[in-house]
């Protein structure tokens, strides 16, 4: 699954690269693991220019890594012009009130829910 998000994101960028308007950098893309011959090297170029992507590094994009979740929302944020938020984050509950609320911590008695990853 985590395969399939470089994938995405580096089909995303190809495809955004192609749109009319959108030409993609001829410049070297300053990155020692991305080479004029590979696939995605214009779609990385463009993304660096468009500010989309800033590699890695300074010197590495990194292609073969996996993407997170987190790396594709942002490219796509990033590429929607960084939008500002306009709803308030109403979500307050701390890790102790979710622990009391669900019966997680501390107690004679076994935790009536037990979530595997605590």
């Amino acid at each position: 699954m985590k395969k399939r998000f470089l994938s995405l994101a580096l089909t995303l960028l190809f495809c955004l690269a192609l749109l009319p308007g959108n030409a993609a950098a001829a410049g070297a893309s300053g990155f020692s693991d991305v080479r004029q011959n590979d696939w995605y090297y214009n779609a990385v170029n463009w993304a660096v220019e468009k500010g989309i992507t800033t590699g890695t590094s300074t010197s590495a994009f990194s292609p073969d890594d996996t993407c997170s979740v987190a790396q594709v929302v942002t490219f796509l944020w990033r590429a929607a012009g960084k939008p500002e938020t306009t709803i308030a984050n109403s979500f307050s509950m701390s890790s102790s009130n979710y622990n009391d609320a669900y019966g997680l911590c501390c107690g004679p008695e076994p935790a009536p829910y037990a979530h595997p990853y605590f």
